[in-house]
């Protein structure tokens, strides 16, 4: 069973895309058997200490936050010797091919642009899942 990581900024939002993100996991738990969201972070720095405390399988992180965007984030948690190949998806607004190798470019596995649908969020994570693991 992979554990994941989900890192979002936006507080109003934290809640309504935890629901959205762990019923796309859910039905790859009912289907594949592979996921889960266990654990959600509203910050880089509440991300930072999960990994620190937490086995994580798969991390899922917003690019865009206050602070510590995910860019800086993805490059910290890359140094830490046991994250080094932690499976990684970047979501992002931003949806141009430069910010799709930026995010590649950081450390992330994968980029998804948001919004997405439920069926690329699947493939995403089933990708990247496949590819690194």
């Amino acid at each position: 069973m992979c554990k994941a990581l989900l890192i979002t900024s936006v507080p109003q939002f934290c809640t309504k895309i935890t629901l959205q993100v762990r019923g796309h996991l859910a039905e790859i738990v009912l289907f594949n058997k592979t996921s889960s969201v266990e654990m959600v972070a509203c910050s880089a720095k509440e991300a930072l200490r999960i990994l620190s405390e937490t086995s994580i399988s798969l991390l899922i992180s917003d690019i865009a936050m206050p602070n510590m965007n995910g860019y800086e984030l993805i490059e910290k948690i890359r140094k830490m010797q046991s994250m080094t190949n932690l499976p990684a998806i970047a979501l992002s607004a931003y949806a141009k091919d430069t910010d799709a190798k930026k995010a590649l470019d950081a450390g992330f596995d994968s980029f998804l642009s948001k919004p997405f649908e439920k069926e690329e969020l699947l493939a995403t994570i089933q990708t990247t899942l496949q590819r690194v693991i």
